[in-house]
């Protein structure tokens, strides 16, 4: 006698539970998932605040050619920032992110939404790293673990390199309560908002 198992569907809050995703908030691909880490180790940036970010970043910058922008997303995460500005139409993003798991989802991100010709990802301490033979960045994305310095120490690291251009600008993401002191002899603080807890700076290098 064959007894044939009946396949019960799970419910549907239990679906992908073992997935977490955001969306793509502007650009071509608006609208599109996007796989987010799942754990402690990253703190993707929100919809909201990434949503806003480009709206500001878009009224700043309206006179340069999008198409012609070469961006770092240092601290990478889920790469969702990095994923947003080719979704604007950047020439090219550079993903830095150590963690291992994080580094997997940004792959399978980039390759679902058919950046792989327009990107490269390090699985490396951004801090680590050799920038002296990547492109020079015109935007450079900065959303380190809150209240460590390390937005402070990478762009205290880049600032004599051939990395960066006089009006290359930075967004350096941080919590209210662990606001990390920035060289303002090489760095002018070009707007400030706050979203809640998140402080969104933007910085341009003198």
């Amino acid at each position: 006698m064959i007894i044939l198992k009946q396949k019960i569907p799970l419910p549907r809050n239990q679906i992908n539970q073992s997935k977490a995703f955001m969306r793509i908030t502007s650009g071509h691909d608006r609208g599109r998932r996007i796989e987010t880490p799942k754990g402690d180790a990253t703190r993707p940036t929100t919809d909201k605040v990434r949503q806003a970010l480009f709206n500001r970043l878009r009224s700043m910058i309206d006179a340069i050619d999008w198409n012609d922008m070469h961006v770092i997303d240092a601290f990478a995460g889920s790469g969702a920032l990095g994923l947003e500005a080719l979704s604007n139409g950047v020439r090219s993003v550079t993903f830095f992110e150590k963690d291992k798991r994080a580094s997997i989802v940004i792959k399978e991100n980039i390759k679902q939404l058919g950046y792989s010709s327009r990107t490269k990802l390090y699985p490396i301490d951004c801090l680590k790293a050799d920038f002296e033979n990547l492109d020079r960045a015109d935007l450079i994305f900065l959303d380190p673990p809150y209240g460590l310095g390390l937005a402070a120490k990478l762009m205290h690291k880049i600032i004599d390199t051939g990395l960066v251009h006089k009006g290359t600008i930075f967004y350096v993401e941080m919590h209210k309560d662990k606001i990390e002191p920035i060289d303002e002899e090489k760095y002018e603080c070009i707007s400030s908002k706050q979203y809640g807890s998140i402080v969104s700076n933007l910085y341009k290098t003198k």
